[in-house]
């Protein structure tokens, strides 16, 4: 008699995600693809995807590394999870754990710290500007499966952002709140008090 993997027909948790880091040693095309059919048997139905140098940025080329995916692979990838019923979830990084943008040369200015890649500065009218237009790249380009995309902040904080093609009209609100408040994280209550954003 062969071994039942789960020992409930229907799972428990409604959602069930993990959060696939693509950066460093990213699986080869071939591999990504698998992964989704690995995830759809292991009952998964959410990736948290963080794409980084592996995306293929439009608006700062720069971003990507040399095996980057190519737009078609990203789109074949998004169109076989929602074949499985798969939300794929865009994470972007904006003042923490910036090593990919401030890395390069263009944005060395940007740094809170000079000697320090990992920190955007805040106070920087320019760090703003940045972070929208990386958003703004991800969501034209990739034109995200769900209906989610998650924003890295500073503190380990992360913010879903529910109907994520609305996020472009509210981010601008959502950076300044951070800017002014960063030492507080009461600045979330008011932006995840309507029904479009979510907290976790």
């Amino acid at each position: 008699m062969k071994e039942k993997f789960f020992s409930h027909n229907k799972p428990v948790v409604a959602i069930r995600g993990i959060h696939l880091d693509l950066k460093g040693l990213p699986p080869t095309p071939e591999r990504l693809f698998e992964v989704l059919d690995l995830a759809y048997e292991s009952r998964i139905n959410c990736l948290l995807v963080e794409w980084e140098d592996t995306y293929p940025w439009k608006i700062y080329p720069e971003l990507k590394n040399q095996t980057a995916y190519s737009t078609g692979t990203i789109r074949k990838f998004l169109d076989k999870a929602k074949n499985l019923n798969i939300e794929i979830i865009p994470l972007v990084q904006s003042f923490g754990h910036m090593e990919n943008v401030l890395s390069k040369k263009r944005f060395k200015n940007l740094r809170e710290v000079p000697d320090n890649v990992s920190d955007l500065c805040p106070l920087k009218k320019e760090s703003h500007d940045t972070i929208l237009k990386m958003i703004k790249d991800i969501l034209t380009h990739i034109k995200t499966s769900g209906t989610s995309i998650l924003v890295g902040m500073r503190f380990g904080v992360l913010v879903v952002v529910k109907n994520a093609r609305s996020l472009l009209k509210n981010m601008e609100q959502i950076l300044f709140t951070f800017i002014i408040s960063s030492q507080s994280l009461g600045f979330l209550n008011p932006l995840v008090s309507g029904q479009s954003y979510g907290m976790i």
